[in-house]
């Protein structure tokens, strides 16, 4: 399940809103019992993009595994 806050994958790609899929970003709303999320996607240089509102599948829950891809190792 899916929920405010969760660090979510993109599974397709949006061109129209430049982003590809494997995209990470962060649920801010959920709506439509799960189904409808708003989600904020950032570039690594924390460029913020449009907030994009998105279907059930058209996301999935980052594994932690995914997580650890996306982070900066010191």
């Amino acid at each position: 399940m899916i929920e405010d806050l969760d660090v979510v994958v993109l599974e397709k790609d949006l061109p129209e809103k430049k982003l590809q899929a494997g995209a990470t970003g962060t649920v801010v709303f959920v709506y439509e019992k799960g189904q409808k999320f708003e989600v904020e996607f950032s570039e690594l240089e924390n460029e913020p993009f449009p907030i994009v509102t998105l279907r059930a599948d058209d996301i999935h829950k980052a594994s932690t595994s995914e997580i650890e891809k996306i982070r900066e190792v010191a």
